[in-house]
């Protein structure tokens, strides 16, 4: 604000300007930064879910062609 009034030709301080906008109620709006976060504040070490439910359909695929293969067999 104090930027845009300069280049237009008025002689005023931050302060100044800062006061009147605190009378207005004008706030400016500020942009967040990206905050990181870290892997210390997960608690406790998880397993891979995917991966062993893949693991034991392929476990249950495999036995029910074995004994498939067997009832042709038979």
């Amino acid at each position: 604000m104090h930027a845009f009034l300069t280049q237009k030709g008025y002689n005023v301080s931050v302060k100044y300007v800062q006061k009147i906008m605190r009378l207005l109620g004008i706030t400016s709006v500020t942009i967040k930064k990206f905050k990181h976060y870290t892997n210390s504040k997960v608690k406790g070490v998880f397993k891979n879910m995917l991966k062993s439910m893949m693991l034991s359909i392929l476990k249950n695929a495999t036995i029910l062609m074995k004994f498939g293969k067997q009832i042709i067999l038979c």
